[in-house]
């Protein structure tokens, strides 16, 4: 009796389950919140050098210092390229009142004068991180990226060594308590210190979810779970806009989000380990316990004993070594180094370009999300209301992958959702021209197809490769990814220095790269998981000419299958 018929005869989507599912879900909103926070702490106001004939010095009513005032043209040029006072640089005066325009300019070396509201407080103007320090702001996004990047690479490592439930509630309370001690920050290095190993834990803590909720609920539900916990995500990323509206100072706002730790702590008790992963480490007495605890949730009344025998539950914990040895068994005659985790998928005939072209992808898609993400108050209009559309997008992204992947196939989806993505960034430039909110709707529009990739690329990876390397092939193109995010700041920074219509074009022109791309990757709509090379390499490439053909020849019933049993959004 395998794992799966177990938990249908004790209610594989019961009440329990569905409790679970809740707390997984709620779970993930703080990682939504947190990850987009970097918006509003880091935020970059209008700026100009403080003049002290007119401003004072710094330091002398500097949060009530008026930015527009009269007589600017007589101590600052004007930037004639983008219609405002230069932002960096100010005449060289000589004489306390006295100017001449034919003199050199310096810079601000009195400080600077923010256009910001009375008890405004980011970063950036709290630490004068513009002009010749604005570099230091990507650099703190990014390195809040290469933690996730870190975490990445021992999050399958402590999952599968030390359980599911220790990684999730860990990685929980520690994002909560390094995002709170950035209350404590005293310069940009210790920012970005704090910064980075919250953003090690956010990844961790929102995998171990979703690994949890897919391995206690049955097959056909895993999918719906694994949606649920992006929508949590969604839902922390609607909110911090709210958040950052009400609260002006950016240590506050970390201080109260990382606040809301305290409701988590319960899940300590409230969170199970997975089942499936005591039964593989064999402990049997746990996994016995925490069954039989589903089901009496569940109000299953008949003798259960009978399904959770030693004997079963042993054979149970077999199967995946079987499954393996079977599998090395068939590629006995492979020589040893090509053993090696990801050597085959670089080496193997035929392997080595569908690689590479699923790293492209997803550092691609990474990339054009969180430029997106980052920049919405690069867009015009109000800075709240563009991240909070920005999340809302993400909503019917996620649920038209869910929809439509029982209808079309894995390849045409991803080629439309890439071409329709890089045509609403490359008109977002033009449309930003004539008005900013039809620049921002554009981007909007590129935001949902980029999102809707997001959520297709981890299944579409997955079905790509066979078992003996499927999940080697999703850690390297994962870890592509994370590259991709470590990168995005600096194209909004390229934006910031060179025009805010510049990002926008290049992670379109990524985009439409990509989905050529792809066009030479395999369909695998209503195909089997395949175990070998072999089997992997069976499936077809296809070509551009082919992009409108349809995957119509499979039965419903195996499309059904095929989604039942594969994850959409598997970490």
């Amino acid at each position: 009796m395998s794992y799966d018929d177990i938990l249908n005869s004790i209610g594989g989507w019961g009440k329990y389950q569905k409790w679970i599912c809740l707390l997984l879900t709620l779970s993930t909103i703080p990682n939504g919140y947190f990850t987009m926070i970097l918006v509003f702490t880091s935020k970059t106001p209008e700026h100009r050098c403080r003049i002290p004939e007119i401003d004072g010095l710094h330091g002398e009513n500097a949060t009530l210092t008026p930015f527009n005032v009269s007589g600017l043209s007589e101590y600052i040029p004007w930037d004639s390229k983008n219609n405002r006072f230069d932002r960096c640089l100010r005449y060289n005066l000589t004489a306390k009142y006295g100017f001449n325009e034919t003199q050199n300019t310096t810079g601000c070396d009195f400080g600077y004068v923010y256009d910001i509201v009375e008890g405004q407080l980011t970063a950036v103007t709290e630490w004068d991180l513009v002009c010749n320090y604005s570099y230091v702001k990507p650099r703190i996004s990014s390195v809040f990226m290469a933690g996730v990047l870190f975490g990445s690479l021992i999050c399958g490592v402590v999952a599968d060594g030390f359980g599911r439930w220790p990684l999730m509630i860990a990685s929980t309370y520690l994002q909560f308590i390094f995002m709170g001690l950035n209350i404590f920050n005293t310069s940009p290095a210790m920012y970005a210190a704090f910064m980075f190993f919250a953003g090690g834990c956010s990844l961790n803590n929102f995998v171990a979810a979703i690994v949890i909720g897919a391995e206690i609920c049955d097959k056909k539900h895993r999918a719906f779970m694994e949606t649920s916990a992006m929508i949590g995500f969604c839902v922390g990323y609607m909110v911090i806009p709210l958040f950052a509206y009400f609260i002006l100072e950016w240590k506050t706002l970390f201080l109260v989000t990382a606040a809301i730790g305290v409701v988590y702590i319960p899940y300590w008790w409230l969170i199970p380990e997975s089942p499936r992963w005591l039964i593989t480490k064999n402990k049997f007495i746990k996994a016995k316990l925490l069954l039989k605890k589903i089901a009496k949730f569940n109000g299953v009344n008949e003798d259960i004993d009978t399904f959770f025998t030693d004997e079963n539950l042993f054979l149970m914990s077999n199967d995946s070594e079987k499954e393996e040895k079977s599998i090395s068994d068939s590629q006995g005659n492979e020589k040893c180094w090509t053993k090696i985790p990801y050597i085959q998928l670089f080496t193997h005939p035929g392997m080595i370009s569908r690689t590479l072209y699923s790293c492209c992808s997803w550092f691609v898609i990474a990339l054009t999300y969180y430029t997106l993400s980052l920049n919405t108050g690069n867009m015009g209009g109000n800075d709240y209301i563009n991240c909070f559309v920005s999340a809302c997008v993400e909503i019917p992204a996620y649920l038209s992958v869910y929809f439509l992947l029982r209808r079309k196939g894995r390849r045409t989806l991803m080629i439309s959702y890439l071409l329709a993505g890089s045509a609403g960034c490359i008109i977002t430039p033009l449309i930003m021209r004539v008005s900013d909110i039809g620049g921002i709707v554009t981007a909007m529009i590129g935001k949902f197809f980029v999102t809707s990739a997001f959520g297709l690329v981890y299944l579409y990876t997955a079905e790509m490769f066979p078992t003996v390397s499927r999940n080697q092939a999703l850690g390297i193109t994962s870890m592509f990814a994370r590259f991709g995010s470590v990168i995005a700041p600096y194209i909004i920074y390229l934006g910031d220095t060179n025009g805010r219509e510049l990002p926008y074009t290049i992670i379109g022109s990524f985009s439409l790269a990509s989905a050529l791309l792809n066009c030479l990757l395999p369909e695998t709509a209503g195909t089997h998981l395949p175990d070998t090379y072999e089997e992997a390499l069976e499936m077809k490439s296809g070509r551009c000419m082919n992009l409108r053909k349809r995957v119509r020849k499979h039965s419903d019933k195996e499309l059904k299958e095929d989604d039942d049993t594969s994850s959409v959004f598997a970490a």
